[in-house]
């Protein structure tokens, strides 16, 4: 028997948690064998978002999910494995990013085998050990490709979630993807799989959000950068929450925008978000000119940095890319530049010993 959205939702997540994901960056260390996740790094990373939220998306188009061999991504999955025991449970959604539906149910069949579910291991069966892994779902795109039609990818997102056995948040990405998931299908499918929790656009034409309500249960979370507080339903807009890049260096500013809001004070929550817009759409245009990797996750390695060592950070080596190049270090300058502008560049970062 099918569980019911609503039923699944409150079964694996907080329903008063307002809906604040971040796609955390992954970072790497030269390793014996090639470029490999650096699972301490990452662990101080996480340790700066936690207080201001616990909901995480791993293997995300910001943690290179889309550019993670088979060895990088069975790392991810131990990483995640041991979030558990080194921070109170938060609540990950993991990518399964490939251009291919095969590819697809490939990333799936490996994360099913490391929580020790059967390859055939309906969601009912999977509930019990997704609670305890604190697994939400993962997350899923549209198959890559410019003539790829609407039919296409239903029979896409309509076979995961068929033979998954899992959760599933399904991403508009057309930055990536090269289409659109039109209303219509998106529809269909909420019709057909009660497994369908979320649905995050980063395209930033809102095309299915704008298009009217959907079925109950469904989170719409929005994840192109800007308008914060225009973006949420209580404010006029289509989402229910984020699901943003960004969370990785400014996690506190957007986690003060909620709070403003949930104090009733919206003017103070608007003047956070605007000043927020202005300081990553300049971060993110610098980000465009780096020679490698995506501008989510250069934008935001770079952010990181600089919050990591601070004014320090030039002497300090720097990030490492999942091709095994560096960030380059003029591209970093410049946005210290942005952030010293705004008064966001720490004097001391969280990686600098106190003295």
């Amino acid at each position: 028997m099918e569980i019911d959205r609503l039923t699944l939702l409150k079964r694996l997540i907080d329903p008063d948690t307002f809906p604040f994901w971040v796609p955390v960056i992954s970072h790497y260390r030269q390793g014996e064998a090639g470029i490999a996740l650096d699972p301490a790094r990452m662990l101080r990373h996480a340790r700066q978002i936690y207080p201001y939220t616990r909901c995480w998306m791993l293997g995300g188009t910001t943690g290179d999910g889309w550019a993670l061999d088979g060895e990088q991504y069975e790392q991810l999955l131990e990483y995640a494995c041991g979030l558990q025991a080194n921070l109170a449970r938060p609540a990950l959604i993991l990518g399964a990013l490939q251009p291919t539906t095969e590819g697809v149910l490939e990333r799936i069949a490996l994360l099913k085998r490391r929580l020790g579910l059967t390859e055939g291991a309906g969601l009912a069966d999977s509930l019990e050990t997704l609670k305890k892994f604190g697994l939400v779902g993962v997350t899923i795109c549209a198959p890559v490709g410019a003539q790829v039609t609407q039919d296409q990818i239903f029979r896409h997102v309509s076979r995961i979630c068929t033979e998954s056995g899992l959760p599933v948040v399904l991403y508009q990405l057309p930055q990536v993807t090269h289409n659109l998931i039109a209303p219509e299908t998106f529809r269909a499918l909420l019709a057909q799989h009660q497994s369908i929790l979320f649905f995050k656009d980063s395209g930033g034409g809102d095309e299915v959000a704008r298009s009217g309500p959907v079925q109950p249960g469904v989170v719409m979370v929005r994840g192109a950068e800007g308008g914060y507080l225009e973006a949420l339903k209580t404010e006029g807009g289509w989402y229910d929450g984020w699901l943003l890049s960004t969370g990785n260096a400014f996690a506190a500013q957007l986690a003060e925008i909620v709070a403003h809001l949930q104090r009733g004070d919206r003017l103070a929550a608007r003047a956070v978000s605007e000043r927020l817009s202005g300081v990553v759409e300049q971060v993110f245009a610098v980000a465009r000119l780096a020679p490698a990797g995506n501008p989510f996750s250069n934008a935001n390695r770079a952010a990181d940095h600089l919050r990591a060592y601070g004014r320090g950070w030039a002497s300090q080596p720097l990030p490492l890319l999942q091709d095994g190049s560096h960030l380059p270090a003029s591209l970093i300058a410049q946005i210290e530049t942005v952030l010293r502008t705004h008064d966001l560049l720490p004097e001391h970062g969280y990686l600098v010993p106190p003295l």
